[in-house]
């Protein structure tokens, strides 16, 4: 799992690599540390955002011992704000988008898939076949339309469009 740097801003840092390796992004520019000694210090780094991530990812596993590795990927991905690596940004861009870490969002996904029973869903016209994340954090749906009589397919980025 490859984590990235972002600014407070949003911007990519100019440090960190941007290729289709990178799983996410997190804060890992002017990052306020306790200082050797005494004090605090700013830092940047991927070094720093990696643990923001290992956090997130802890807190996910808390909620639920059942998520394996691969849930909580999808969880961290999908519920990130998308951030897309263009030349609106300086340095190399790659036109790439990334997911940026959001904890807040991560645990809030993590507690509904958790309390989820079923990937079966009942409606008065439709029922849905089986809904389920991939290893991108990608929500794909299939289901029975009734009223048509088709069977249907969609999927979902993981910037829900």
């Amino acid at each position: 799992f490859a984590v990235g740097s972002v600014r407070a801003d949003d911007i990519i840092s100019a440090f960190t690599q941007r290729n289709d390796l990178l799983d996410l992004l997190a804060v890992g520019d002017n990052v306020v540390v306790p200082k050797l000694g005494s004090g605090f210090e700013i830092v940047d780094g991927t070094s720093f955002a990696a643990p923001a991530v290992a956090g997130a990812a802890a807190l996910i596993y808390s909620i639920s011992s059942s998520f394996n590795a691969i849930d909580v990927a999808s969880i961290l991905k999908t519920s990130g704000a998308t951030n897309h690596d263009d030349n609106s940004v300086s340095g190399r861009t790659t036109d790439l988008s990334y997911s940026r870490l959001n904890v807040l969002a991560a645990v809030e996904l993590a507690k509904a898939r958790s309390t989820s029973t079923t990937s079966a869903l009942n409606t008065r016209d439709t029922t849905i076949i089986d809904s389920a994340y991939d290893s991108a954090g990608i929500l794909h749906v299939s289901w029975y339309d009734k009223q048509n009589g088709d069977l249907m397919y969609a999927t979902q980025n993981t910037s829900g469009k």
